[in-house]
């Protein structure tokens, strides 16, 4: 095998559901998938099944070639599967992805959610970022984001630490992986880099505004494995039916 199992010192501090339950990968930092609402938004959408017609042209979201896109793409057309529909999913899913898709602002190359959100001269109030891009242009920008929180949650993505069996320093890189998603590191490097760490220990002692971005959503449950077999032929439907080239 690749990697090596490894249990670090901090791994009854993460929540569950974010970890590897073998143990070859251990989260240290959680990236929540969201909806951003401008300062002075009136309302804020309660899901992104709800964006749609009602939200024509007011919400901007990122392409299917990046990750984020991707993720919150599977995480809309995750709840309508079926057996019998077209690739898995149901003719309501598809229709929810298709209005999704259509009412859609889709930002190009170089342009930022938070620029557009704060952009008074242009329709859209509402932005789709992962947490430290919105923690980071909070704090650039001096202001604070609406955001949007599912009943059902969000993805969550997160960034993790896995020792190579091929390496001849074990004993070392297992030390450097208990330093590196310790609690003390972990706030010190939030604090830095506007990050949401996964170690509870340390989002307790994480500056306010984050914790209270963190806060403000829960993970959605969704099974990877399931999407990583079908995410290229959904995005490839798409891409087909559903986006303006």
């Amino acid at each position: 095998k690749l990697l090596v199992q490894y249990k670090p010192k901090w791994l009854d501090k993460i929540d569950q559901s974010l970890s590897d339950k073998d143990n070859y990968y251990n989260p240290v930092i959680v990236q929540p998938l969201v909806l951003i609402g401008a300062p002075d938004a009136k309302e804020m959408p309660k899901d992104w099944t709800e964006l749609a017609s009602k939200y024509k042209g007011q919400y901007s979201i990122y392409g299917l070639t990046g990750g984020t896109g991707r993720a919150i793409y599977a995480s809309i057309l995750v709840r309508y599967l079926d057996e019998k529909g077209d690739l898995g999913v149901s003719e309501k899913g598809w229709e929810v992805a298709k209005e999704y898709f259509a009412n859609a602002y889709t930002l190009q190359k170089g342009e930022s959610t938070v620029v557009k959100v704060l952009d008074k001269e242009n329709a859209i109030q509402y932005g789709m970022i992962w947490g430290s891009g919105a923690l980071v242009g909070q704090k650039e920008q001096n202001v604070v984001f609406k955001v949007m929180s599912p009943e059902i949650g969000v993805p969550f993505v997160t960034e993790q630490t896995m020792i190579l069996s091929t390496s001849k320093k074990q004993a070392l890189l297992k030390e450097f992986v208990d330093w590196f998603g310790s609690s003390e590191l972990q706030k010190e490097w939030s604090d830095k880099f506007g990050s949401i760490p996964a170690n509870k220990k340390a989002l307790e002692q994480a500056k306010d505004e984050l914790k209270q971005f963190a806060n403000s959503v829960k993970p959605q449950e969704l099974d990877w494995e399931f999407i990583g077999k079908n995410i290229d032929s959904w995005i490839e439907k798409a891409q087909l039916e559903f986006v303006e080239q």
